[in-house]
């Protein structure tokens, strides 16, 4: 992989070891110790070139690699300080992306350290997972692709991931639209949201809406947000008029009870949850009818609105997670 961004500097054995302890790969082959073996020795006699060796053998099989480095590790000190001088951080970039080593919240925990190292972290995973087209990069496959949004989500990113981002789009994957909506918020990029608010996906629309509600930078937010509100599906709808009312659009409040008299009863679901999220007392009284309807996930979803409002009324924390779309199918 092309190296892109200024030097970095050594890696130290703190952290290689953290990546060995949470990224477990296969069993290290013969031929990847043997290989292994030649790089050590060539580095007594010439570490650029062995420092060029790895770098290659990284570029063409960063797990064959990473699984033989991390089995070193278990050598004498002055081999293992050899081997630190010829890691590139390249390599642990290529080890987060990789789903199959360790988990999403493992890799997350693993590049906030990583990126006191790396500064251009977010680029680094950006390019990797997703391509270069100055360098003739091609992205890769929609997992590591979406380990890499997730990693991005975490790390906070710049602007300078935007065109990372539209490229992302291109992907005929639903969840990588999805999490790229959710990240499109955080950025002025009017013209990737709008995208995505126009998706065919609903999920993706909804995702969009969410990120729609955080963009404070965006003039027409509240007039993007009301036409989200008239959206033909339940989830995108309510997610919109869920914002807006928290902007203070009190119309926000009597569209949702509007909606509680819908004749499908994913809507009136999808208003009974909105209802809890925004903990009015003025919903009480809709939320008792909608308790009594004839279709369970509408009853369940107003339950749980009720028992936020008594928990709110009575001034104790509302945990978040407890409810959410998990129910409302799409």
């Amino acid at each position: 992989m092309p190296r892109h961004g200024a030097a970095l500097p050594s890696l130290p054995l703190s952290l290689l070891s953290r990546f060995a302890g949470k990224c477990q790969g296969g069993p290290v082959q013969a031929e990847s110790r043997e290989r292994l073996d030649r790089m050590l020795a060539l580095a007594r006699e010439r570490e650029p070139a062995a420092r060029s060796f790895a770098e290659q053998w990284s570029a063409v099989d960063p797990l064959d690699f990473f699984g033989a480095v991390v089995d070193a590790l278990e050598r004498p000190p002055e081999e293992v300080e050899l081997l630190l001088k010829l890691v590139n951080a390249d390599l642990l970039v290529a080890a987060l992306l990789e789903p199959g080593l360790c988990s999403e919240s493992e890799a997350a925990e693993l590049a906030q350290e990583l990126k006191s190292w790396v500064p251009d972290l977010d680029l680094r995973l950006a390019r990797r997972a997703l391509g270069d087209e100055a360098d003739g990069q091609k992205q890769s496959a929609p997992p590591v692709v979406r380990r890499a949004l997730a990693l991005l989500a975490a790390l906070s990113p710049g602007e300078r991931i935007i065109p990372f981002l539209l490229r992302a789009c291109r992907i005929p994957d639903q969840r990588i639209s999805s999490q790229v909506a959710r990240l499109a918020g955080r950025y002025r990029a009017r013209g990737l949201l709008l995208r995505l608010l126009e998706d065919a996906n609903p999920r993706v629309r909804a995702n969009a809406v969410e990120s729609l509600a955080d963009a404070r930078h965006l003039s027409d937010r509240r007039e993007l947000l009301w036409r989200a509100s008239t959206d033909e599906h339940h989830r995108v709808a309510v997610n919109a008029l869920v914002a807006l009312a928290r902007l203070g659009e009190q119309e926000a409040l009597t569209r949702l009870e509007q909606l509680a008299q819908h004749q499908a009863p994913e809507f009136r679901a999808a208003a009974a949850w909105g209802m809890g999220r925004l903990g009015e007392p003025r919903f009480q009284p809709v939320l008792s009818l909608l308790y009594q309807d004839d279709c369970g996930i509408v009853r369940r979803n107003a339950l749980r609105a009720l028992v936020r409002l008594r928990k709110a009324q009575a001034e104790e924390p509302v945990n978040e997670s407890a409810s959410g779309w998990g129910e409302l199918a799409g």
